[in-house]
């Protein structure tokens, strides 16, 4: 699946520097998520349980609210011309 999302790293400047700091915040995220989680293996019904608490609750919101944020933040802002808003000039149909 990832050939068909990502089609080139960048190998230098900000790009290289913002790829390799997302790297290692997920690496950080992910251990630290990994130590707040429990599982263990349940012999009398002979499953797996795992136990999270709260910190692996509000570890998870912060990553969830942090990838909805990125993903608003990149999105354009195309705002409407006051012409456009007083309906005086066609407004695009793809335009938000």
């Amino acid at each position: 699946m990832v050939p068909f999302f990502i089609k080139g790293a960048a190998t230098a400047g900000n790009g290289l520097a913002l790829e390799i700091g997302a790297a290692a915040a997920g690496i950080a995220l992910g251990i630290l998520a990994a130590a707040l989680i429990r599982v263990r293996y349940d012999a009398s019904p002979g499953r797996v349980v795992s136990h999270a608490g709260l910190p692996y609750a509000l570890v998870w919101t912060v990553v969830v609210a942090g990838r909805l944020y990125f993903a608003l933040w990149r999105r354009p802002r195309v705002r409407p011309s006051a012409g456009q808003l007083a309906g005086h000039e066609p407004r695009s149909p793809w335009a938000p």
